[in-house]
């Protein structure tokens, strides 16, 4: 079992039973199921390592858990069936380090935690590596990439060259310029020495990689 603690907040037993099952040969889990439970848990003094949290409690919700968190050494995942894109918004404004759909493959949720996990031990110990984060993005981007340009050839070949009108022919040269565009900023990620922010939307920071300094 791993030395890494997950704490649930969830009210549902049945997700719970999956979820514990699911896990326990991961980390080592401990469980609230309202706000008693969760305050309680907290008087323990006990600071786990990552926080999977359901945003629909009987008396206490996602956001307010969030808050009551806030400034904790713990990375926080919320786990919830809404997913509409202001509760997303305002989970991440309140220091969520991920947002999972309910339910999600066991796998897939393995490897969300894991890398949350990791990416927060990261930036929590001010050890942030740019080499070792730009390996990470070439091992998960660079394969699927790789792919797509192989399954994008074969679809191009498969068509006659002389029905540029077809719609099929028109879908996929529109596929092929996204493609060329996710394989240029992946190129540029790769290659980038010094992380320049600019800002974004809503004052968001977003890594420049147009090479404007």
């Amino acid at each position: 079992m791993s030395s890494n603690h997950l704490h649930i907040i969830e009210d549902s037993l049945l997700t719970l039973h999956i979820l514990t099952n699911s896990l326990e040969e991961v980390y080592s889990i401990s469980v609230s199921s309202d706000r008693r439970e969760f305050i309680d848990f907290l008087k323990r003094g006990t600071s786990p390592d990552i926080y999977l949290i359901d945003i629909t409690l009987p008396d206490i919700d996602g956001f307010e858990i969030l808050k009551i968190l806030k400034g904790t050494s713990s990375a926080k995942v919320i786990y919830s069936a809404k997913t509409n894109p202001e509760l997303i918004e305002k989970a991440f404004e309140l220091g969520a380090h991920d947002f999972i759909k309910k339910p999600t493959p066991v796998q897939e949720l393995k490897a969300r935690l894991s890398k949350t996990l990791l990416f927060f031990n990261i930036l929590k110990d001010n050890k942030l590596n740019l080499e070792e984060v730009k390996g990470t993005i070439a091992h998960y981007f660079g394969q699927p990439l790789t792919a797509l340009g192989a399954e994008l050839y074969t679809l191009k070949k498969s068509l006659p060259a002389n029905e540029l009108n077809d719609s099929a022919y028109s879908s996929i040269k529109r596929f092929e310029q996204a493609f060329e565009i996710l394989v240029e900023m992946y190129n540029k990620f790769k290659d980038i020495d010094t992380p320049v922010k600019v800002d974004y939307l809503n004052n968001k920071k977003i890594l420049d990689l147009n090479g404007d300094r």
